[in-house]
């Protein structure tokens, strides 16, 4: 369940048009996050970056279920799918 912290951070990011979009496929309102990528993700597409070899590629996120550390919360601050499109 996520902290009331982790909701805010997560909805403000959200609220971002580039953010309500897929990045990979562009289907909307993404729920995953590759949270060193910054990048928001639907349910296929996050499948595919679980499925990596490499887990240092890819670490995914739900934006709805699982907890994020402060780490996380500061790696998708950084990153969204525009500055990482960019």
């Amino acid at each position: 369940m996520l902290s009331k912290y982790e909701f805010d951070v997560i909805e403000f990011l959200k609220n971002n048009p580039k953010n309500q979009k897929c990045f990979d496929c562009g289907n909307p309102n993404p729920r995953w996050c590759s949270v060193n990528q910054g990048i928001f993700l639907c349910l296929k597409c996050a499948g595919l970056h679980k499925n990596y070899k490499n887990p240092g590629i890819s670490t995914i996120r739900s934006l709805q279920v699982e907890s994020w550390d402060d780490t996380f919360l500061q790696f998708i601050l950084l990153g969204g799918n525009e500055k990482y499109e960019n």
